[in-house]
């Protein structure tokens, strides 16, 4: 099946040689046209699984599951020529929120054992009053 190099219409059999315009937008056919467009991809395998194991890893802040996450929408970018699809967008960003959630909780929680030591140098409580 041909197709119309201007517009992308589709030609019908035998359009070419035979009709010089095409009937849509009348571009010249001068014989040629090109062949039908690929078909858009939505998504792979590899970004749905991405997708899911980064909203599960968002829920139950699991960093594994963030960092395979993260790794598996990469590889789909990689293996969709540097382009993420929407599964794995979706994937990419929950695990960088996921993630992001885990460092700021590490944060405080160090902050407050940090903060804890001092308190606990100030007032001479520590080791050797044990």
């Amino acid at each position: 099946m041909n197709y119309c190099s201007n517009c992308g219409n589709k030609l019908p059999e035998g359009v070419g040689y035979s009709v010089h315009v095409c009937p849509v937008c009348g571009m010249p056919l001068d014989g040629f046209s090109v062949p039908a467009p690929a078909p858009a991809k939505n998504g792979s395998d590899l970004g749905l699984i991405s997708m899911i194991l980064s909203i599960v890893s968002f829920i139950v802040f699991r960093v594994p599951l963030s960092i395979t996450a993260l790794v598996l929408s990469l590889n789909e970018k990689k293996k969709n020529g540097g382009v993420f699809t929407k599964y794995g967008k979706v994937g990419f960003i929950c695990s960088l929120v996921s993630l992001g959630i885990v460092a700021l909780v590490l944060l405080y929680f160090a902050y407050q054992i940090i903060v804890e030591i001092i308190m606990m140098l100030i007032l001479g409580i520590g080791a050797a009053s044990m």
